[in-house]
């Protein structure tokens, strides 16, 4: 395997690497990492002008990507670590459960002094002075450049992720669904519009959200238990309503990024699901090749994207992909080859090469996906 075309994760006994090689995603057998949850890879953090990028998760754990090879790196905490943020590569943040904050400093991962003992599942930065990490319990966390500060949030449901726009706007999305703003100053809730069902009736939207992101300060998508999508709207003040993509539901979407290219968002979830979705495409899925839950994706431009989940699972996708399906369902059959000699046509190319559509992984959505 040619090793520019690959993400390779050089840690974790029975963890999973998958590459794209132009023509959909194979699989490889690592160790490393051991099993169960301690090879889970939570979150993801790379930078366009350098080549590392940094992966952590269960028990602990934390995989560091340099000059095209990832490798495990030594961490200071054995606790599972569930957002990771850094402004550059030379200033990287950790948080995990009861309240851990680890940073990376010239290459070396270290514990920080924490205000809190709550776990802390969601952490994002506009810069090394601005950052914020969120938890159990409604926790809000500031750092200013010097120490980590508690801030007043306004609720006692869990945050699982938080991202902003500008320094005047900032979301935390978690339990419920619970979705915080930050104006600069305070916290307060932002209303989530029910839905409109039978006769007019409102029905409530009460999945759990796990991440938010967005493109710009108008077009933010937070994400959810059952393939549930949020979107932003600002007709009439700052309200998140659900984004309709198909008739039939998605597994629980668990990540969203959005491309630098195009400003479309891929949705990534459990089940490898991989869906993408924008103002001037219909949702679109793309088969992974994995069944693991995908948990968190970084977009760098002309399509790539990395994406980490459970059993050590590291994907990367190029622009060449396969189309997928809703998992539960078949693949529509591929089109038939023109045939310019009157004789039968078949699933084969020239070469005798299968040439059908990769059956995606079968399987549905379950509900209480939470860490």
């Amino acid at each position: 395997t040619n090793a520019d075309d690959v993400a390779r994760l050089m840690s974790g006994e029975k963890a999973t690497l998958l590459h794209n090689g132009g023509a959909g995603w194979d699989d490889e057998t690592l160790t490393g990492l051991g099993t169960g949850a301690g090879s889970e890879l939570r979150d993801l953090i790379g930078f366009a002008d350098s080549d590392l990028m940094v992966a952590v998760g269960g028990s602990g754990a934390i995989a560091e990507r340099v000059n095209g090879v990832w490798e495990k790196a030594t961490s200071p905490t054995t606790y599972v670590l569930h957002g990771i943020y850094g402004a550059d590569e030379s200033d990287i943040w950790a948080v995990g459960n009861l309240g851990t904050i680890l940073r990376r400093k010239v290459g070396t991962w270290a514990k920080f002094t924490n205000p809190t003992t709550d776990a802390m599942y969601g952490i994002w930065g506009r810069a090394a002075t601005d950052i914020f990490a969120v938890g159990a319990g409604g926790t809000v966390a500031h750092f200013d450049g010097t120490e980590w500060i508690l801030l007043r949030s306004s609720t006692d449901q869990s945050l699982r992720a938080v991202w902003g726009a500008t320094p005047s706007e900032v979301f935390a999305v978690g339990e419920g669904p619970t979705i915080m703003r930050f104006d600069g100053l305070f916290w307060s809730p932002v209303k989530v519009r029910p839905d409109i069902v039978d006769f007019g009736t409102e029905q409530p939207i009460t999945d759990p959200m796990f991440d938010i992101a967005g493109s710009g300060p108008d077009t933010v998508y937070a994400v959810g238990q059952g393939g549930t999508v949020l979107q932003l709207v600002r007709d009439g003040g700052v309200e998140f309503e659900r984004l309709s993509l198909a008739q039939d539901p998605f597994p629980t979407f668990r990540a969203a990024v959005f491309s630098p290219d195009d400003g479309n968002a891929m949705l990534l979830g459990r089940e490898g699901t991989a869906v993408w979705t924008g103002a001037a495409i219909p949702p679109t899925l793309e088969h992974t090749g994995t069944t693991a839950t995908l948990y968190d994706a970084i977009a760098f431009p002309a399509g790539r994207i990395f994406a980490v989940g459970e059993r050590g699972t590291v994907i990367e996708r190029t622009t060449v992909v396969v189309p997928g399906r809703r998992p539960g369902t078949e693949p529509p059959p591929p089109p038939p080859a023109a045939d310019t000699t009157g004789g039968e046509t078949s699933g084969a190319d020239s070469s005798g090469a299968d040439t059908s559509t990769p059956k995606p992984p079968p399987g549905a959505d379950a509900a209480g996906d939470v860490p």
